[in-house]
C-alpha cells in the first residue's frame, strides 16, 4: 500500500494531535511534586539513581546484571553522561515515541484495507488513550515497550499482507528490543515464530534471528557478570511468585522482607532466599528458589489458583486502571479537562471484547490474535496493573474500528446479537472486583507529601551541600530506600556517632552487596 498526500496529512495531522495532548499534559503536572521530584524508589527515581551508581561506579550495580531493563537502563546512562539535565531529553524523546503510535494503528488498519476514515478514527482513538497519554510523559520504559510494539505489529502485518521478507526481519528486530522492556512478550514472540515456521521454515527464521541476536546479546553480557545464563532478567522468579502465593490478590502483593521496587525485587529476593533455604544465593538461583515456591503453591492448592487465575482474569478485563508506581487516575485529576477529552479502558475493553468475539474466524487477523491471547496469558500468569496490560489495548482498538467497517451490511438480527454481546461485555468490565481507588489515592497523598520534601531541599540554593546530602539522606532511609540513603549519607560524611550508626545499620540491611564485595 502505497502512501498518498492525504495519508501523509492524517499521519502528520495524528502525531500533532498526539503530541499537542500529551505536552499539554506535561504542563500541568511538570511542576507538581510528586512528577517533579520523584517519590524515593518508585521508577524514575530507581533509573535516576541507577545513572548515578553507574557513573561513579557504586557496588550497588557494579558487576551485576542489568535486569531492571537493559535497554532503559542504558537511555538513562547515556543521557545522564550526555547532560546533567537529562530527564527532560528523556520526556522529550518518549513524547516523541509516544505520539507516533496513533501513526501506527492508522497504517495497520490501513494495511487491512480499511478506508482512511475508519482508519483515522482508529488513530485518533489510540493517540487519546488516557493510560498511554500519562505514562508517556514520564521518562520511563513503558513508552518505548508501546512503541515498538505497534511498529513491531505493523511490519509483521505487512508482511502478512505483502510477503516482503524485509517487513518479517525489522519486524524480529522491534520485537527482539521490546523483550528487553516488555519481558513477558517473550510468549507472544514464541509463539509467533512458531506460527511463522509452520508455514514455512524460512519465515520463521528470518523473525527469530534478530530475536536471539538481542537476546543473546543481553544472555551475554549478563554471563560475563554472573557466570549464570539470565537471558534477560533475573527477576522472573520474584514476580511468578508475587503473582502465585497464599496472600495474592491477582495484582502485586508485598512479599515480608521484600522492598516494592527495582533493588528489593532483585537484592532483597536473594536475601530473603537466602534465609528461607540456608544456602548462598547468585541471582539466578534466587530467582529458581521464588519461582519453585510458586509452583508448590499452585500444586499444593489447585482450587485456590483456579480462583485466583480467574480473578487476575477479571482485573485484566475491568475497567478500573491498577496503578503501578503511577497512579494514573491521581494525576489526571489534576490536568483541567484531560478525563474528559480522552479515552478510556472500560470503553475499549467493551467494544474491544465484543469485536473480538465477532472477529475471531477472521484470517487477516491471526496475528492480532495471537498476540492479544499471549499478552492475556502472559500477564495472569503473573499480576495485572495498568501498564503490563496496556499492549492488549493496541489490538482491541483495532478490532474496534476493524469491525466497524463490517456493521453497516449486517442483518438486524446480528446487529441485536453485536448489541446483546456489547451488554454482556459492559455488565463483566464495569463490576466491582474488590479493588480500590480509594486505597490507592490514600498511598499517592502520602507520596505527595514525601516527593513535596525532597522538591523543597533540592529547589534550596543556599542549603549547604552536607546539609543537603544528610537530608536527602534521611528521606530515603525513612522510605525505605536505602541503597539511596547510603549513598547520601556516606557523602555527607561521619563527623558524628548518629550518622555513623546509621550508616552501619544500612551496611546490616544491604549485607548481600557488602558481602558480595569482601569476597
Amino acid at each position: 500500500m502505497k502512501q498518498s498526500g492525504r495519508d501523509i496529512s492524517l499521519l502528520l495531522f495524528l502525531f500533532v494531535l498526539a503530541a499537542f495532548f500529551r505536552i499539554y499534559s506535561y504542563i500541568f503536572l511538570r511542576d507538581f511534586p510528586l512528577y517533579k521530584c520523584p517519590f524515593p524508589s518508585s521508577d524514575v527515581d530507581f533509573y535516576m539513581a541507577l545513572a548515578v551508581f553507574m557513573h561513579q561506579d557504586i557496588p550497588f550495580v557494579n558487576g551485576q546484571p542489568f535486569y531492571y531493563s537493559p535497554l532503559y537502563g542504558l537511555f538513562y546512562y547515556i543521557a545522564s553522561y550526555i547532560t546533567d539535565n537529562y530527564l527532560p531529553v528523556l520526556t522529550v524523546l518518549n513524547i516523541i515515541l509516544g505520539s507516533t503510535t496513533g501513526a501506527g494503528v492508522y497504517l495497520i488498519l490501513r494495511k487491512l484495507n480499511l478506508n482512511r476514515l475508519i482508519s483515522f478514527a482508529g488513530g485518533v482513538t489510540f493517540s487519546l488513550y488516557d493510560v498511554a497519554v500519562i505514562y508517556d510523559i514520564f521518562p520511563l520504559k513503558t513508552t518505548t515497550g508501546i512503541f515498538l510494539i505497534v511498529w513491531g505489529l505493523f511490519f509483521l502485518i505487512s508482511w502478512y499482507i505483502d510477503r516482503k521478507s524485509v517487513s518479517l526481519v525489522v519486524s524480529g528486530i522491534l520485537f527482539g528490543f521490546t523483550s528487553l522492556v516488555y519481558v513477558n512478550l517473550l510468549m507472544f514472540i514464541s509463539v509467533i515464530a512458531i506460527y511463522l515456521g509452520l508455514k514455512k521454515l524460512r519465515y520463521g527464521v528470518l523473525f527469530t534471528i534478530p530475536v536471539f541476536i538481542t537476546v543473546g546479546f543481553t544472555a551475554f553480557l549478563n554471563y560475563m557478570k554472573t557466570s549464570e545464563f539470565i537471558p534477560v532478567t533475573a527477576i522472573g522468579g520474584i514476580h511468578f511468585y508475587i503473582g502465585n502465593n497464599q496472600q495474592a490478590n491477582g495484582t502485586y502483593t508485598y512479599i515480608p522482607g521484600i522492598r516494592p521496587s527495582g533493588f528489593g525485587h532483585y537484592h532483597d529476593s536473594i536475601v530473603v532466599a537466602e534465609e528461607l533455604s540456608g544456602e548462598k544465593m547468585t541471582p539466578g538461583k534466587a530467582s529458581s528458589f521464588w519461582r519453585k515456591q510458586a509452583f508448590r503453591f499452585i500444586i499444593n492448592n489447585p482450587g485456590d489458583f483456579v480462583k485466583l487465575t480467574m480473578k487476575k482474569l477479571m482485573l485484566f478485563f475491568n475497567y478500573f486502571d491498577i496503578p503501578n508506581n503511577i497512579n494514573k487516575n491521581f494525576l489526571e485529576d489534576r490536568i483541567p479537562f484531560l478525563k474528559h477529552m480522552t479515552v478510556h479502558s472500560g470503553v475499549l475493553l467493551v467494544f474491544g471484547i465484543s469485536s473480538f468475539m465477532f472477529l475471531i474466524k477472521e484470517r487477516k487477523l491471526e496475528i492480532l490474535h495471537i498476540f492479544l491471547i499471549t499478552c492475556v496469558l502472559s500477564v495472569i500468569l503473573f499480576f495485572v496493573t495498568d501498564r503490563y496490560r496496556l499492549p492488549a489495548f493496541i489490538p482491541l482498538v483495532i478490532y474496534i474500528f476493524f469491525l466497524s467497517s463490517k456493521i453497516p451490511g449486517w442483518s438486524k438480527e446480528k446487529k441485536l446479537l453485536f448489541l446483546a454481546t456489547v451488554l454482556s461485555a459492559g455488565f463483566i468490565v464495569f463490576h466491582e472486583t474488590g479493588i480500590s481507588r480509594d486505597d490507592y489515592d490514600r498511598i499517592s497523598v502520602k507520596r505527595l507529601a514525601v516527593s513535596a520534601d525532597i522538591c523543597k531541599i533540592r529547589e534550596n540554593s543556599r542549603m549547604p551541600d552536607r546539609e543537603y546530602m544528610l537530608r536527602l539522606g534521611y528521606i530515603y532511609l525513612h522510605t525505605g530506600s536505602y541503597e539511596q540513603a547510603y549513598y547520601y549519607l556516606e557523602k555527607a560524611g561521619t563527623d558524628n556517632k548518629k550518622t555513623e550508626n546509621v550508616l552501619n545499620y544500612l551496611r546490616s540491611k544491604l549485607k548481600w552487596y557488602f558481602s558480595d564485595m569482601s569476597e
